[in-house]
């Protein structure tokens, strides 16, 4: 058996849960997977979040096996980081017609994506931006 044949959006969507999966989907959306490569049936990427994160996608004797070095992974638990990882190895490994991108607008949260924006703008340094509250185009570095 291959990952090909295991790795499906309902086995994400199973192993997940529905938090765990709409956290992950919008990582996945937001481009947050840093590198991603596979070789011998085994995923391996690193997913940008509060700090960057290793996730790993494998199967043994059949098993569908994960690990993510985030606090949920050191707890087995298949956490936001390894849905964002599995479904970029799905977008990478399908039919364009079967593109997760292409339904983004009807299966994205918007209130799971604005969380995930004010969280991000929370880690950002404020007193880098001191003095440059006039000008947002400075601030967003444009």
């Amino acid at each position: 058996m291959t990952l090909r044949e295991v790795l499906t959006d309902d086995l994400i969507r199973d192993w997940a849960g529905p938090r765990y999966y709409e956290r992950g989907e919008g990582y996945f959306f937001a481009d947050r997977i840093l590198h991603l490569s596979e070789l011998n049936d085994r995923i391996t990427t690193t997913v940008a979040g509060t700090h960057h994160y290793r996730v790993e996608l494998w199967l043994d004797s059949d098993e569908f096996c994960y690990a993510c070095d985030c606090a949920l992974g050191f707890r087995d638990e298949f956490c936001k980081y390894c849905v964002a990882t599995a479904l970029q190895w799905l977008e990478q490994n399908s039919n364009p017609a079967d593109s997760q991108r292409d339904r983004q607008v009807c299966t994205i949260n918007v209130t799971g994506f604005i969380a995930l924006l004010i969280k991000q703008l929370v880690v950002l340094d404020t007193t880098s931006i001191h003095g440059k509250i006039d000008d947002g185009d400075q601030i967003l570095g444009l």
